[in-house]
């Protein structure tokens, strides 16, 4: 969930502090929530330091130390548009009640925190002789890359879940569940041998067909969701890889989409420690002018039950077979919920396949909303409906109501 700063310009104290910058920042927020908080993602941008301090001379060479009651937090930088320069800084942090929390930057520290990755992200062509290389980045001006890519596009995991892209005009997210918490893509590859099987490594648990599956991005007709095609281009890339997140993005150009041609980018960030996502839709500045409709939402299952509060949200717990093989594969039970904010919301609705949220970008470029998922076979997780719903409750509250800036100063030390 991004951090927005507000710099109220009437209170004289602020306008002080934003004069010069220094080696510290102190950087102050709140929990507006009566609620603790724990890894909650903390995102401050480029754009806003350097307006904030205008003589802030950081970019491409900028290191960082982030500490929290003097003690360091592990850190990211993350160059999201591929320029040279950072343009986030993330960190994960916990948060009581109403808590108002400090944190110090350290913007040129003698030594950083060595942080062990806690996520994964991986993409991998497919070879001729059955072996697969790994790229950050495939495209294509045709629907042939299905097939060509290894687990059929990107994959990405936190130590609770994991997630897929397939690169085809489909475009859905796929979920892999866990047994255990930990990373386990690296090994499996999406696909755990009988030997991985019988060591508790997760698998595929989701049967997605020509669904929305969980979350995934899709068009909207007026009826029904639509794939993302005809197009002129598709580009899957791995942003970001760790070791708090991961940054993976979904791009097509020339989508011929209700008599215009708009360019979309649908980005996934997987936060460590977390199960949820947060999707980033980023239209193109021309086409963002327009009030573009857009939908995500949950599939549909025969064996389910069904949270749709028509603000929103909408949370499914069920049952299904993971594939169309029957007997090879036993069913699997799960919990899916998307979580849109209030004014992205054009309304709810269904098709014959779907639970659907229709969505809006009020003229601007970028719509955001979050994601989640749970495995019943989770030694830790959820084991019921009523468990499940009860966590969705309560982190759609959470998801739609971030921390916030309270203060942002320039320190000495």
């Amino acid at each position: 969930m991004k951090i927005k700063f507000v710099f109220p310009t009437t209170i004289a104290l602020f306008t002080i502090c934003f004069a010069t910058f220094g080696q510290f920042i102190e950087y102050t927020i709140i929990n507006p929530l009566d609620v603790a908080r724990t890894n909650e993602p903390v995102i401050i941008s480029f754009a806003d330091v350097k307006k904030a301090f205008p003589d802030y001379a950081g970019g491409a060479v900028a290191v960082f130390a982030v500490f929290a009651d003097n003690v360091e937090l592990c850190s990211q930088q993350d160059d999201l548009d591929g320029d040279g320069i950072w343009d986030e800084l993330v960190f994960l942090a916990d948060f009581k009640p109403k808590e108002l929390k400090s944190f110090i930057l350290n913007f040129n520290p003698k030594e950083t925190l060595e942080c062990v990755s806690e996520v994964n992200a991986q993409m991998f062509f497919n070879n001729p002789d059955r072996s697969i290389t790994p790229t950050l980045e495939a495209s294509s001006d045709r629907d042939n890359m299905y097939n060509r890519m290894y687990h059929h596009g990107p994959a990405w995991e936190s130590e609770k879940i994991a997630y897929r892209l397939y690169f085809d005009r489909k475009t859905t997210v796929d979920v892999y569940g866990k047994k255990k918490y930990r990373l386990e893509l690296a090994d499996t590859k999406w696909y755990p041998t009988a030997e991985q099987l019988a060591d508790h490594y997760g698998d595929d648990i989701l049967w997605v067909g020509n669904t929305v599956g969980v979350g995934t991005l899709k068009g909207w007709n007026g009826n029904s969701a639509t794939h993302i095609e005809p197009i002129s281009k598709r580009t899957a890339q791995i942003i970001s890889n760790g070791p708090l997140r991961t940054v993976v993005q979904m791009a097509v150009e020339g989508w011929q989409y209700n008599e215009q041609s708009i360019d979309v980018t649908a980005r996934y960030i997987q936060y460590a420690r977390r199960r949820d996502m947060v999707v980033q839709v980023i239209i193109d500045e021309t086409s963002a002018k327009d009030n573009i409709l857009l939908c995500t939402g949950v599939q549909k299952l025969r064996q389910s039950q069904l949270i749709n509060d028509n603000e929103g949200l909408i949370a499914l717990w069920g049952t299904e077979y993971p594939t169309p093989d029957t007997l090879k594969f036993e069913r699997e039970t799960f919990g899916l919920a998307v979580a849109v904010p209030k004014n992205n919301i054009e309304k709810h609705a269904d098709d014959p396949i779907n639970n659907l949220i229709v969505i809006k970008n009020n003229n601007k470029q970028i719509i955001e909303y979050y994601v989640t998922a749970a495995s019943q076979k989770e030694e830790e997780g959820y084991k019921s409906a009523n468990e499940f719903f009860a966590y969705i409750h309560q982190w759609k509250e959470l998801v739609l109501n971030p921390v916030r800036p309270y203060f942002f100063r320039d320190v000495k030390y």
